[in-house]
């Protein structure tokens, strides 16, 4: 789903550019995919602005993977997903300047603002501007956590644009299974889970990590309510490297707890720091915007986000949890919600224990395997869009 909205916010982008008095609809979204399926990349001239009318120069280019790619070119498809036009234009057209939390108003807070302010400042300079929208779903992804890359006159945009939809929540991960992976993660908070080494090892010596499946109705737990074909064997070799994971997790969510109890703000800055790196690679250029089907979710990380995050702290409380079999640590507010409410989660780091396919040579062929891996995420809650605003 997130590649198939590339090109749908950047055609929203572009539109906006092209004419920033105008409200985005998805009639002119559709216009301009129609035009970047046709012809890619493409050029769009904007709007005349400023007192010598000049138009400015708007360069569209989309990649994504070729499935998806053919996927989209078929029109009839695009009513299936009409929450993610109608999610885009909804940010490409807001100009709320409202702090949800604070319920102030600042000039470049909005959710959506920064865009609009941009894009009619640039139509209105008197210059005839260069101004390039790349969605660029298959390139070179590392370093960066940006999905749509926007330039003006060949410099980076305060507006690099890192795109999620419905669920897509992973902000960041550390994968594999090794304690060291584990050890990683949490000493980037500042927590040091060394002590809970010697009862993961136990466990996991218990656990033929070599072996592999060659099917994967005996790993899966099926959908649907179809019978349960998995094997006696994976099922066992799961759930023991789902406890020996939990060592760690309950160790680092207890030393969590009684830093935030006792009012430890060099362990928030931590925590701030924390959320800074897997949110956007420390570039505070990055912009998370989340599709949902109620709209949109944005984040930034601006120079107020670790005061914001200093003064809300003590709201906050931390938690292990396991109802899911893998181990996490919630950070939420209680009076939001409970700790599995989405709303009420600032984030949470999440074991995710599981058979991945791979492939690999097997009597001489390539077939696919499943052997066990793990995954720890970081993911973000709806508290994290309230406090990460755009000041």
């Amino acid at each position: 789903m997130g590649d198939l909205a590339e090109p749908i916010l950047a055609c929203g982008v572009a539109a906006k550019f092209a004419n920033p008095d105008s409200v985005v609809t998805r009639t002119a979204i559709e216009k301009l995919l129609r035009r970047v399926i046709k012809s890619n990349p493409d050029n769009i001239e904007g709007k005349p602005g400023g007192k010598l009318k000049v138009r400015d120069n708007i360069f569209l280019r989309v990649a994504i993977r070729k499935r998806e790619w053919e996927w989209l070119k078929d029109e009839r498809n695009w009513e299936l997903i009409d929450w993610q036009f109608k999610a885009v234009a909804q940010y490409c057209n807001d100009k709320s300047r409202k702090n949800e939390l604070s319920g102030k108003f600042d000039l470049m807070q909005g959710k959506g603002r920064r865009l609009h302010l941009i894009a009619k400042a640039y139509m209105m300079n008197g210059r005839k501007d260069e101004i390039r929208v790349d969605a660029d779903g298959t390139g070179d992804q590392k370093g960066t956590k940006a999905d749509i890359k926007i330039t003006l006159n060949g410099k980076k945009a305060n507006m690099q644009m890192s795109l999620k939809v419905k669920g897509g929540d992973q902000i960041g991960q550390k994968a594999g299974v090794p304690f060291d992976r584990q050890y990683e993660i949490f000493k980037e908070l500042g927590i040091d889970v060394g002590p809970a080494r010697k009862e993961y090892d136990a466990i996991v010596k218990e656990i033929d990590l070599v072996f592999y499946f060659l099917d994967r109705a005996e790993v899966s737990k099926p959908q649907g309510g179809a019978k349960d074909m998995r094997l006696p064997k994976a099922i066992e070799m799961q759930q023991k490297l789902r406890e020996a994971n939990s060592r760690s997790y309950r160790l680092a969510a207890k030393i969590c707890k009684d830093k935030m109890d006792s009012g430890d703000e060099k362990f928030v800055r931590k925590l701030a720091d924390f959320l800074i790196q897997y949110g956007s690679l420390g570039d505070k250029q990055i912009e998370i915007i989340t599709l949902t089907t109620k709209g949109f979710k944005k984040a930034k990380f601006g120079r107020n986000f670790k005061k914001q995050l200093l003064e809300y702290y003590p709201k906050l409380k931390v938690i292990f949890n396991m109802d899911d079999g893998d181990p996490s640590i919630e950070f939420y507010d209680p009076e939001i919600g409970n700790r599995s409410s989405t709303e009420a989660r600032l984030f949470r780091i999440r074991g995710k224990t599981l058979y991945e396919s791979k492939t690999k040579k097997v009597d001489g062929k390539s077939k696919k395997i499943f052997p066990l891996y793990v995954r720890n995420l970081v993911e973000a809650g709806g508290l994290l869009y309230k406090l990460a605003v755009d000041s």
